[in-house]
């Protein structure tokens, strides 16, 4: 049974509040851009077809990337993925980076 508001695209409030806490920036390796400005993206695509099939709006599915950052994973230019709050980042060349709450 997915949490309450798991099954919408735009997160609450109190979501919001939680992942821009945990992640004070943009998650994208180098990036000061703050996570106040910064778009809040589903890590695992939201499925707008059937949101039960996952990509849910919750905090360990969201991560801050700025609109740059943002249109990088989008044209699948970066690879992102989560893992116990990590988020891993693989960029076109292959090469890793890891960004982790608060950093």
């Amino acid at each position: 049974m997915p949490p309450d508001g798991a099954l919408t695209y735009r997160p609450s409030e109190a979501v919001a509040a939680v992942v821009t806490a945990l992640y004070p920036t943009c998650v994208h390796p180098g990036c000061a851009v703050p996570s106040e400005d910064c778009d809040l993206d589903h890590v695992v695509p939201f499925d707008h077809t059937d949101p039960h099939k996952g990509g849910w709006t919750v905090t360990g599915n969201l991560e801050p990337l700025c609109r740059r950052h943002h249109g990088l994973k989008t044209r699948r230019q970066w690879h992102y993925r989560m893992l116990r709050g990590i988020v891993h980042i693989r960029d076109s060349h292959g090469n890793d980076y890891l960004t982790a709450p608060g950093e």
